[in-house]
């Protein structure tokens, strides 16, 4: 068999368009929530996305777009962080572990 695990490759993907979606003043929560357990790996996604933004905001300091983004990706972590432990928990029975 074969591993259908997320690759970085996919987290990466899914917060590069989270991040471009907040960019564009879509923070719908229930979207953006899906968008991050879509991914399969809902924190890791999260915290690339949130490097994503510091970085730019480490360039460019007054950039009003990535403070709001930031704001808003602040305000899901704790909710990133739960969807990552409910799939954890789903991984684990569905493995028998």
């Amino acid at each position: 068999m074969f591993s259908v695990a997320p690759t970085i490759s996919t987290a990466e993907a899914h917060a590069d368009a989270l991040v471009a979606r907040l960019r564009r003043g879509r923070s719908d929560r229930a979207s953006v929530l899906a968008r991050l357990q879509a991914s399969g790996r809902p924190y890791f996604t999260w915290a690339l996305a949130w490097a994503g933004v510091t970085g730019t905001l480490e360039r460019d300091p007054g950039d009003d777009v990535s403070h709001a983004v930031l704001e808003v990706l602040r305000a899901l972590e704790p909710a990133a962080s739960w969807l990552d432990g409910q799939q954890l928990v789903s991984g684990s029975h569905a493995t028998g572990s």
